[in-house]
């Protein structure tokens, strides 16, 4: 018996969020605080760090 088309939507949908859900697109190793003073743009340090 062939499903219904719906469910097979619905089952290719979860598990394509639950393999996305595995693999995190960004990883942020550590924030550094910064104050940004009113009215001025703001950069991001995306130099890179040792664990260690």
């Amino acid at each position: 018996m062939k499903p219904p088309i719906i469910f097979v939507i619905a089952s290719v949908f979860l598990i394509n969020i639950a393999f996305a859900a595995t693999l995190p697109a960004i990883l942020i190793e550590k924030v550094d605080p910064q104050p940004v003073e009113p009215g001025r743009d703001f950069t991001i340090d995306t130099r890179k760090t040792s664990a260690a």
